[in-house]
C-alpha cells in the first residue's frame, strides 16, 4: 500500500505532466501558479471554451452538442494530447473521449500500458464510425468496461477478438454497448481463467446489449468459468438478434433475470436448458418474443419467483415449451403468468391449426390442467 508521501509524490508529477502539457500549447504559466488555476489557464488555449471545466456542467447523451456543449477546438486536442503521454500512466481512461463529435478517433499512439478503467471511454460519441487502433488496445488489466461504447449510435462493426481479459475474478460490463443502435456486428473479448482454472470471473453485464436493434448475432465461445452478477435487460430490444452462441454453461449470482430477452423479436429457438437457478424476478424475460417458436428452460426453478408479469407477453407462436426438470409449482407459476400465450396455433408444413406442447415431468403434473391450446407431454 501506498504510503501518504508517495501519494503526494504521485500527485505532484501529474501537476507537472498538465503544466507541460499547456505549455505546450503555447500558454505561459508560472512555476509559483495555483493549481486551482490550471483550468483557467486551459481554457485560454487559443480558440478554447470547453464546457468540461465550467459549473453546471451537465452529465448525460443528450446535453448541448456531442460533446457536451464546448466548442472544442485547442481544448479538446489538449485533452487528448496530454493522455496520449508516456506520462500518463493509464490507469483510468473513463470518459476521455466521451460526447465527442468526430467520426473517427485514432487511439493508436494511446498509452494502454496500465490501463484498468474505460468507463464511458466513447460514451454517447453518436458520429462515431471508425475507432483506428481498436484492435491493438491492450486490454490485459481492464476490470470496468462500463458504458464504454454506450450511445455510438453509427458504429457498425467493432471487433474486440484481440482483447484477451484473462484472470479477472471480476469485470463490470454494465452498458457496454447499450444503445449502439446500428451495430450490425461484434468480436467479443476472450474471457477465460488461466492462472486459475477452479475459479471463475464474475461478470457484471446489465443491459450490456441493450438497445442493439441491428445485432444479428452474438457468440460467446470465447468467454468460460464465468458467472453472471447481474443480467437483467442484457438482450433488451436486440430487435434482429437471431442467434446466441454458447450460453448453455452460464453460470448465476443473482435470480433477478427480468426483461433479459425482452424485445428479441427475431429469436426463434432458445436453449437456456443448462441454466439451472431459482428465479425470483423475471417479470417480460421473454416478453416481445414474438417470433419464438420453441424455449427450453428445464432446470430453471421460477417456485419462489416474485413476479413473472409479462413473462411471455407477445410471444403467441411459441409452439414448444421444455419445463422436463421443473417442478410442479415452477409449471403453476409459468402456466398462471400474465399474457401466457394461450389456444391452437398455426403450423405451416401441416397448413393446419395444432396444439402447443409442453414438454414436463410426469410426476410433476398432479392435478394441473394443460391451458387452453396445450398439451402435456411427459417422459
Amino acid at each position: 500500500m501506498s504510503t501518504v508521501i508517495e501519494k503526494l509524490n504521485e500527485i505532484l508529477v501529474i501537476k507537472n505532466d498538465i503544466k507541460s502539457a499547456i505549455r505546450d500549447k503555447g500558454v505561459e504559466i508560472a512555476d509559483n501558479t495555483p493549481f486551482a488555476d490550471y483550468p483557467n489557464c486551459i481554457r485560454s488555449i487559443e480558440q478554447g471554451g470547453d464546457d468540461r471545466y465550467d459549473e453546471g456542467y451537465s452529465d448525460g447523451y443528450e446535453a448541448g452538442s456531442a460533446n457536451g456543449g464546448g466548442n472544442g477546438g485547442e481544448v479538446d486536442s489538449f485533452y487528448i494530447d496530454f493522455f496520449n503521454t508516456k506520462t500518463n500512466n493509464g490507469a483510468n481512461y473513463s470518459s476521455l473521449y466521451r460526447w465527442n463529435s468526430s467520426e473517427t478517433i485514432d487511439i493508436s499512439n494511446l498509452n494502454d500500458d496500465n490501463v484498468e478503467n474505460i468507463d464511458s471511454m466513447f460514451g454517447g460519441c453518436s458520429d462515431l464510425t471508425t475507432i483506428i487502433g481498436i484492435e491493438d488496445f491492450n486490454a490485459t488489466n481492464l476490470d470496468n468496461l462500463s458504458c464504454a461504447f454506450e450511445g455510438c449510435r453509427s458504429l457498425e462493426s467493432l471487433d474486440l477478438s484481440s482483447w484477451s481479459l484473462s484472470d479477472k475474478r471480476e469485470l463490470r460490463m454494465i452498458r457496454m454497448f447499450n444503445e449502439c443502435r446500428n451495430l450490425r456486428e461484434v468480436s467479443l473479448p476472450s474471457i477465460s481463467m488461466v492462472e486459475w482454472e477452479e475459479e471463475f470471473c464474475y461478470i457484471e453485464a446489465e443491459s450490456m446489449f441493450s438497445e442493439c436493434e441491428s445485432l444479428q448475432e452474438l457468440d460467446f465461445s470465447k468467454w468460460s468459468n464465468i458467472i453472471l452478477r447481474n443480467c437483467s435487460a442484457m438482450f433488451n430490444n436486440c430487435r434482429s438478434l437471431r442467434t446466441i452462441t454458447r450460453i448453455l454453461d452460464w453460470q448465476f449470482d443473482t435470480d433477478n433475470f427480468s426483461y433479459m430477452f425482452s424485445g428479441c423479436e427475431s429469436l426463434e429457438y432458445l436453449d437456456l436448458s443448462g441454466w439451472n437457478k431459482d428465479v425470483c424476478e423475471a417479470e417480460n424475460m421473454f416478453n416481445g418474443c414474438r417470433n419464438l417458436i420453441g424455449l427450453r428452460i428445464d432446470n430453471l426453478n421460477f417456485e419462489n419467483c416474485g413476479s413473472t408479469n409479462m413473462m411471455f407477453g407477445d410471444c403467441d407462436k411459441l409452439q414448444l415449451l421444455y419445463l422436463t426438470n421443473c417442478n410442479q409449482d415452477t409449471i403453476r407459476k409459468i402456466i398462471e403468468s400474465e399474457e401466457f400465450p394461450s389456444g391452437r396455433v398455426w403450423d405451416e408444413e401441416l397448413s393446419e391449426e395444432v396444439n402447443r406442447k409442453m414438454y414436463v415431468n410426469r410426476d410433476e403434473i398432479g392435478g394441473l390442467e394443460a391451458p387452453d391450446g396445450w398439451e402435456f407431454v411427459t417422459a
